[in-house]
């Protein structure tokens, strides 16, 4: 199978699924439309730039995923291991008294990996999903665990998709307006077609003009320190008012 511009279906969906795990970037029309298009592109670029394929040879940069590009999305290997992306920053006084314990939990974790890569399991990742959901997608599960650690414990208790995160900000009216600025704590959801999903964590308060900073889990197969545009976000929520 081999996927390019123009191509749509599930298999793209899918494909989209990996690249947002990976730390990438996907325009909102085309993950909602599982469409082929220039930010997939130019997602599919970006990794191919910064990954190996399971021989750990640097892979072919042509915006096409073929049977190599999708291995090596579904098990990534970098040739130097990176956990922050570039421009990705903390500080800690921007926190709320509510919410610095579970941001200062999620920074803690940066750099945890799954054991084996893309299994979804590991000593840590177990941690974080507990036995009644080992090898299942830990995103959500992930900003559950830091969640737990706030004073009064999770608003929202455990939520094992972003799907669910995203129905519990709805129905508690905890979703927030776009012209409400993030800020550390509040959970970043994005949905795709067939209702599923990634969640992040945002750390950094929101500026004017610049990209949310963020932390979150199962992304690349790890916990990693993520940059990403808020226009990539479906909903912001806020499970503290």
């Amino acid at each position: 199978m081999t996927l390019t511009v123009g191509a749509s279906g599930k298999e793209v969906g899918e494909l989209h699924q990996l690249l947002v795990e990976a730390g990438e970037s996907v325009a909102a029309d085309e993950r909602l439309s599982s469409t082929f298009g220039p930010s997939t592109k130019t997602a599919v670029l970006d990794f191919q730039s910064s990954h190996v394929d399971p021989q750990g040879r640097p892979l072919g940069q042509d915006g096409v995923v073929g049977p190599i590009t999708l291995a090596s999305l579904k098990n990534p290997r970098e040739p130097v291991e990176r956990f922050t992306a570039a421009g990705w920053r903390i500080d800690m006084n921007e926190c709320r008294p509510q919410e610095r314990h579970v941001v200062e939990v999620a920074v803690r974790e940066i750099g945890t990996k799954e054991d084996p890569p893309g299994s979804n399991r590991g000593p840590k990742v177990d941690l974080y999903t507990g036995e009644q959901w080992y090898g299942a997608p830990w995103c959500a599960l992930f900003v559950s665990y830091c969640w737990k650690y706030a004073d009064a414990g999770s608003p929202f208790g455990v939520k094992a998709s972003a799907y669910k995160i995203k129905t519990w900000g709805a129905e508690n009216h905890a979703t927030l307006p776009m012209s409400e600025p993030a800020r550390p704590g509040d959970i970043g959801v994005i949905m795709r077609a067939q209702g599923r999903g990634h969640v992040e964590l945002v750390i950094g308060k929101e500026q004017p003009g610049m990209p949310l900073i963020l932390c979150g889990g199962n992304v690349g197969n790890a916990v990693r320190g993520t940059v990403r545009d808020r226009s990539q976000f479906t909903c912001i929520v806020r499970p503290l008012p």
